[in-house]
């Protein structure tokens, strides 16, 4: 067989893979820190999803798909990582979003590949208002809105313990009791009592499982992006023996990933999960001068979901007026843990890697002179377009092999494979040079061994790509936030937060109890807390009650 129809069979494995392993339904929904937004706003929201068919969290998919729709069409959209069948994040409200009730879901791509999966599963209400804009969205007038009732809900499974009232600016505190014989899994919040109307909160509701049409790969380890092949010299590309795709993330030395092209143009990259807003650089193997580029396929689904209408009223406007615009930098946001430790099967390990940084060496104005001067380990060989790096290599015990090798070379974790432009690039605008002299593995790809030039800000945008090449906004997963007692806001201003306590993903163990300390707010009202999350056993949990803050 030839190379060529390895290639491909071993692309096509990857399509087929769905089909070929049993696969669980997953049913995913969102529990969010409050039910009433003003565009503008940011929504945190924790994310859940179970099996379909014991009702109970599912470890399978790694990503969820948070969308907030109205009847129409998707509006907003955002990524979630999952951990054992629990995530956390944010979907930001445009400002310019018209004012209305909006259906807030999430779905896996085990959803995506259900045949005849109903978007609506799971799905919640929310309203925004819009206060800078007369255009109406899902709302309609009316003389006699029906005013919220905020009230104690209890299903006695948590018992809470919180001082029902207390002074602006007080420290207090909350308990949580189980009263399960197994683990929950539980977000808190506690937020203020708008006074608007709130949209009624239904049960997730969920359908049975259904059967799966394999054309959707399951995501156990991370999103798998798909692309396509395009451009004027698309079919001359797809013509070779064979075609390898590559995306990286500007400044992430461990998000590189490579796909193989399939004879229709369409590539799939298996990842880890991309967090944070990146700039993807998206490469594919092409020929000097050839014009042809891969783009990145949307993962988000369309279709629209029905919500009652917000009722609007003149009465409404003192409540309205009320309401604070909480931008995400007003709290003290404190990721829960560090990427890194999740993600178990990153290549480019600290301790593997040797540190060259450049202020530390006398400055020499080439890359040949740093590399022959500053680098032992590192060569160069070949002048122009024929220039290639070169690493001595180290064999599995860590000792020199003797033997010299072309590296994969990156400059700011993007992989130049034309060695003749990091030869060009201005070496004084390279802070550090990072090198791993062990070979590794990049889809089906071995480089005996890596450097990463790390570049002055704004360096990479120096490097002269080809026409093969795209750089495309990416928006990746969330990176999970919990909100504390800590509030960062300027000296001598008012603390009027709409959101006082925030804890999205919360283990409390069979009979177990959590404490936390907050701060109460200054401005006095009713404020609503909220504990809602699932049990290892498939008891779903709600509780709801208040408390008072009082005028000084």
């Amino acid at each position: 067989m030839s190379r060529r129809l390895l290639t491909v069979f071993s692309a096509i494995l990857l399509w087929i893979e769905a089909a070929a392993l049993p696969q669980l339904s997953e049913r995913c929904y969102l529990v969010t820190d409050r039910d009433i937004y003003l565009a503008g706003d940011r929504i945190w929201c924790s994310a859940f999803c179970i099996d379909a068919a014991s009702g109970k969290p599912s470890d399978s998919s790694a990503i969820a798909y948070a969308c907030i729709a109205d009847e129409k069409e998707v509006r907003v959209t955002a990524r979630i990582a999952l951990f054992g069948g629990r995530g956390s994040g944010y979907i930001d409200i445009p400002a310019d979003l018209p004012t209305g009730n909006y259906s807030i879901t999430a779905y896996t791509a085990l959803c995506r590949d259900e045949q005849g999966y109903d978007y609506s599963q799971g799905a919640r209400c929310i309203s925004i208002f819009n206060t800078s804009l007369t255009r109406k969205g899902n709302a309609e007038l009316c003389d006699t809105p029906a005013w919220p009732h905020y009230g104690t809900s209890l299903d006695g499974h948590i018992g809470l313990s919180l001082k029902q009232s207390g002074k602006p600016g007080q420290k207090a505190s909350l308990t949580l009791d189980s009263r399960l014989d197994c683990t929950a899994s539980l977000s808190v919040s506690i937020s203020r009592c708008s006074g608007l109307p709130r949209p009624e909160r239904n049960e997730a509701a969920f359908s049975p499982a259904g059967g799966h049409s394999g054309t959707v790969l399951p995501e156990y380890e991370g999103e798998v992006i798909y692309a396509l092949v395009e451009g004027p010299d698309r079919e001359k590309v797809l013509s070779r023996e064979e075609v390898t795709a590559y995306i990286s993330a500007i400044g992430e030395r461990d998000d590189l990933y490579t796909g193989h092209c399939l004879p229709d143009g369409r590539v799939a990259f298996r990842t880890s999960n991309i967090f944070g807003d990146k700039e993807l650089v998206c490469e594919v193997d092409a020929e000097q001068g050839v014009d042809a580029h891969i783009r990145l396929c949307s993962p988000f689904a369309e279709f629209g979901l029905e919500c009652p209408a917000l009722q609007l009223s003149a009465q409404m406007e003192d409540a309205l007026l009320e309401l604070e615009p909480a931008p995400a930098a007003s709290y003290a946001a404190v990721c829960d843990s560090l990427i890194r430790s999740w993600r178990e099967d990153l290549p480019l390990m600290p301790e593997d890697m040797v540190v060259y940084n450049l202020d530390d060496y006398n400055r020499f104005a080439t890359m040949k002179e740093v590399f022959v001067e500053i680098l032992p380990e590192v060569r160069s060989k070949g002048r122009g377009e024929n220039a290639r790096i070169e690493l001595l290599t180290l064999d599995g015990n860590g000792q020199n092999t003797g033997r010299w090798a072309t590296s994969l070379v990156m400059i700011d974790g993007v992989p130049v494979f034309r060695h003749s432009r990091v030869m060009a690039f201005d070496a004084m605008n390279i802070s550090r040079i990072e090198v791993w002299r062990h070979a590794y593995r990049y889809g089906d790809r071995i480089y005996y061994g890596l450097i990463n030039l790390v570049s002055k800000e704004g360096g990479i945008a120096f490097v002269d790509f080809g026409s093969n090449v795209r750089i495309v906004d990416f928006k990746g997963c969330c990176y999970p936030v919990s909100i504390g007692g800590a509030f960062n806001r300027e000296q001598n201003a008012p603390d009027r937060r709409e959101l006082v306590l925030w804890l999205p993903v919360l283990t409390l163990e069979a009979s177990g109890t959590f404490t936390t300390d907050y701060t109460l707010p200054s401005r006095p009202g009713l404020y609503e807390l909220s504990v809602e999350g699932l049990a290892e056993d498939g008891t779903h949990i709600f509780e709801r009650t208040l408390l008072e803050i009082t005028e000084q």
